[in-house]
């Protein structure tokens, strides 16, 4: 009995990191809180999540502006760097 517990506790929290993190992404190169574009820089990813949910393809972002940090997902591309992706190449 015990041990269902447990693995019951250990399974809810981590739905629970799951879900913050879902609650924490957002879908554009903006800060969800200021919506500015230009203050934004990338971080390390926390270790915890690194732990836990390394297998999800995030990015972690910080606004300079506002200190509000967040997850992109590794598609949307920023739209202020100067490199050249393969897309961008015309033939």
């Amino acid at each position: 009995m015990l041990a269902a517990a447990l693995i019951f506790l250990v399974l809810v929290t981590y739905a629970g990191v799951l879900l913050t993190i879902r609650r924490r992404t957002a879908h554009d190169w903006a800060c969800p809180k200021c919506h500015r574009t230009a203050h934004l820089e990338r971080l390390s990813r926390p270790d915890w999540m690194k732990k836990l949910a390394g297998f999800l393809p995030l990015k972690y972002v910080r606004c300079r502006f506002c200190q509000h940090t967040f997850f992109l997902p590794l598609t949307v591309k920023n739209p202020l760097s100067n490199s050249v992706s393969d897309d961008d190449i015309l033939d």
